[in-house]
């Protein structure tokens, strides 16, 4: 019996799931409630709803037009879009189109507060003219593209953009074509770089606004950066034109060519445009580096002809390749960082002006790697970060090496574990800033 009964609940309780109404939600189409259907709740995002039938809780429309001729049981709320309620109407909280026209027939009814926030009321003329923005958001970006098919503004401002890069090609050929040789040398690190700007650029700006005085280089950052994305962007498309034989500013105007029709693309143009700009974006930023060591490092001196006839002098020995040396396991450097948090725990406890965070730890590492190449956990077992080219690292590239950091431990530390199966034993802020871990022979000190 009691198997029966236990069946029994469970078949009503089936059935009573199975009579409530359903949600309805919809991304980039339109919704139709007939007559007599019925759903929990109705949301629609990029698309225009009918609701004819009854809904329990609240109708949604985002980036779209509602028509509503049936119950719904608390709000009715439309951004970007027009809302009519029809004499069946009947709406138990509120009536809100923002963006957009309320239209209520006298037989509805709406027991909470009508909200019209329409661009035409609040600033007469000028807000009709903000109906291209309501078009783009419901045909473009809701639907994840920039470019609507039917929006001849947008495909005139997308063609605008395309010369001004040719432009920036023509005018920076040799920026732009050193960004398009890194894009092409080293596509990964340059993908890498640009994401990790794009994280890193709104917490080092808000840092430097909080800090008051680092507020005068904030614009200087911004127009950096946005120098950088369009050199990089302008690079993306001269790489595209070579592969059709082309060079220069004709390499960037056939590639920017063949990227404005994908710009319409539904859900593939935003993402692409996103990833090509940060790809871009990188690669504009590591040729920038690049050109600073060219012109920073030291030339060699002009040979006299003294020096010619002289002897030659004895070879120097070589000194020790640090690139021979055995890669650092990935324990030894778990290891190694477990005893720095220890290390900048106890050097907080100990120094009343400094406190364990986010700032400690940034200037415990970069101090000690510029001055050491290594940490104190690095020093305890036997480890120290070099540059690939065996060079020691400088405060360039000790910064940029933290600042990485950040970005492998972003995505559930997957960057610092990257080094467990790496060949190099590399994570990816070594990646990005160029360096490896190796261990040093017991005969060497690191103090």
């Amino acid at each position: 019996m009691n198997i029966l009964a236990s069946l029994l609940l469970s078949a009503l309780a089936a059935a009573a799931h199975a009579s409530e109404p359903r949600s309805i939600v919809a991304f980039g189409r339109d919704v139709t409630l007939e007559a007599g259907q019925s759903a929990k709740e109705v949301v629609v995002i990029g698309g225009s709803a009918k609701v004819l039938g009854s809904v329990r809780d609240s109708v949604v429309v985002v980036g779209g037009d509602l028509v509503l001729d049936g119950p719904v049981g608390r709000d009715a709320v439309v951004v970007l879009g027009s809302s009519r309620l029809e004499p069946a109407a009947r709406v138990g909280g509120d009536a809100v189109a923002v963006g957009g026209t309320l239209e209520i027939d006298p037989a509805a009814e709406v027991r909470g507060d009508r909200q019209e926030v329409s661009f035409a009321a609040r600033f007469g003329q000028v807000g009709n003219a903000f109906g291209w923005l309501q078009h783009w958001a419901a045909d473009g970006l809701f639907k994840l593209r920039l470019i609507p098919h039917d929006a001849p503004w947008a495909w005139a401002v997308g063609a605008l953009l395309v010369l001004g890069y040719v432009l920036v090609g023509a005018a920076a050929a040799g920026p732009v074509g050193a960004a398009a040789h890194v894009l092409e040398a080293q596509p990964a690190t340059a993908f890498l770089a640009g994401l990790l700007i794009a994280c890193l650029a709104g917490p080092m700006s808000l840092l430097l606004l909080v800090s008051v005085f680092g507020i005068v280089f904030v614009p200087f950052l911004a127009g950096a950066g946005l120098a950088a994305a369009v050199l990089g962007k302008a690079a993306v498309f001269q790489l595209a034109g070579t592969r059709l034989g082309l060079s220069g500013w004709r390499a960037v105007l056939a590639g920017g060519a063949l990227a404005l029709p994908l710009l319409a693309v539904p859900v593939v143009a935003l993402p692409l445009w996103l990833l090509v700009t940060a790809w871009g974006l990188g690669a504009a930023a590591l040729a920038s580096v690049e050109l600073v060591r060219r012109e920073t490092a030291p030339s060699e001196a002009p040979m006299t002809v003294a020096a010619q006839t002289a002897e030659p002098a004895a070879p120097a020995a070589p000194a020790p390749d640090a690139l021979g040396l055995p890669r650092a396991s990935f324990g030894l450097r778990l290891g190694a960082t477990a005893i720095d948090v220890v290390a900048v725990g106890v050097i907080a406890l100990i120094t009343p002006v400094l406190t364990f965070g986010v700032f400690a730890w940034a200037a415990y590492q970069v101090a000690l790697w510029t001055w050491k190449g290594t940490t104190f956990g690095g020093i305890v077992l036997g480890i120290r970060g070099v540059r690939v080219d065996g060079k020691p690292m400088d405060l360039t590239v000790a910064a940029v090496r933290h600042l990485a950091s950040w970005f492998s431990a972003f995505p559930a530390f997957l960057g610092f574990f990257w080094a467990g199966w790496d060949p190099e034993g590399r994570t990816w802020h070594d990646k990005i800033a160029g360096t490896v871990v190796v261990r040093v022979p017991k005969t060497e000190s690191l103090v």
